[in-house]
């Protein structure tokens, strides 16, 4: 990366942490950020004036296979990036803007990889009689139903849960 990129993305590291930002999301925004620099940067275009079609051609060459929450990660940490030096006089046109918003897939219901039936048998296997089969049983509900990630029910607590309204 060039002098100004790296001042821009150290003014820009600075500013997120002014604004609370952990230490975990700003990496993440400045890993994505600096994917996208790089990109264009071997296609040889300048990181301060680029066209809309620019992020079409980042989208479909690096982004398309991606899943959808990854690519909306992708370009937000992006968009957010020039929005900043928009907002810091860094850049004079507003390129934030041509970054387009892409639709979060939040109401998963069960997972893609498990048919219905497979979720069943699967869930029927588990035996139940001991308290490692009852939390089995447990995971691959949430998991098979809810189409929850391992990471969010390893996170879950007692606390989580409405035990009152059932």
């Amino acid at each position: 990366l060039s002098e100004s990129q790296i001042k821009d993305l150290q003014d820009f590291s600075s500013y997120l942490r002014d604004n609370n930002c952990s230490e975990n999301a700003i990496s993440s925004v400045l890993y994505n950020v600096v994917k996208f620099l790089i990109w264009l940067e071997q296609k040889k275009i300048d990181y301060k004036d680029f066209q809309p079609l620019t992020i079409d051609s980042y989208i479909s060459e690096n982004l398309a296979k991606l899943a959808p929450h990854t690519q909306q990660t992708s370009l937000s940490c992006a968009k957010r990036f020039y929005k900043f030096l928009y907002l810091h006089k860094a850049v004079n046109e507003k390129l934030f803007t041509y970054f387009p918003g892409i639709k979060n897939l939040r109401n998963i219901h069960e997972q893609a990889l498990w048919t219905p039936d497979e979720i069943h048998r699967l869930l029927n296997a588990i035996d139940t009689s001991s308290p490692t089969g009852i939390r089995d049983y447990a995971i691959v509900m949430l998991a098979g139903h809810l189409g929850m990630r391992s990471s969010d029910i390893a996170a879950l607590s007692f606390s989580n849960f409405d035990w009152n309204n059932q």
